[in-house]
């Protein structure tokens, strides 16, 4: 809130001129820095106006590519989901102890399977002519 004006008291006394001159210059420059600031004002809400306006083109791209870009996340992060949950052990303990068991006959089984082909490659190299045939079968 501005304060009030005060009436120079100069009405009732006897003052300079050079005095009184000095007063209104006062005011005068009182008036123009108000005059100044209400200009640096409207100048700066000009000048705010005009960035925003220049600025609104690269803010909506920015969140253009903001947006697909968080869109490519959860996209992926659910096909990751849904990949790991088909692959998912079973829940119930009877079904955990019966597929590790399954398992461990299975790599049993393969072990075996590697074991006699290693066992063939290793006979077929070591004797090209017989071309296998005369292998032992055990």
């Amino acid at each position: 809130m501005r304060p009030a004006r005060m009436e120079p008291m100069t009405e009732d006394l006897d003052i300079p001129d050079d005095v009184l001159d000095a007063e209104r210059e006062v005011e005068e420059r009182k008036q123009a820095f108000h005059d100044s600031l209400r200009v640096a004002g409207e100048s700066g809400s000009r000048l705010a106006k005009s960035v925003g306006q220049q600025a609104k083109p690269m803010l909506i791209g920015t969140a253009a590519v903001l947006g697909t870009a968080a869109l490519v996340v959860i996209v992926v992060a659910v096909a990751r989901s849904r990949r790991r949950n088909v692959w998912a052990a079973p829940r119930s303990s009877r079904n955990i102890w019966t597929s590790t068991l399954a398992r461990s006959a299975g790599f049993w089984l393969l072990r075996i399977a590697a074991k006699r082909f290693a066992e063939e490659v290793n006979l077929r190299l070591a004797d090209p002519a017989t071309n296998g045939s005369a292998a032992p079968r055990r």
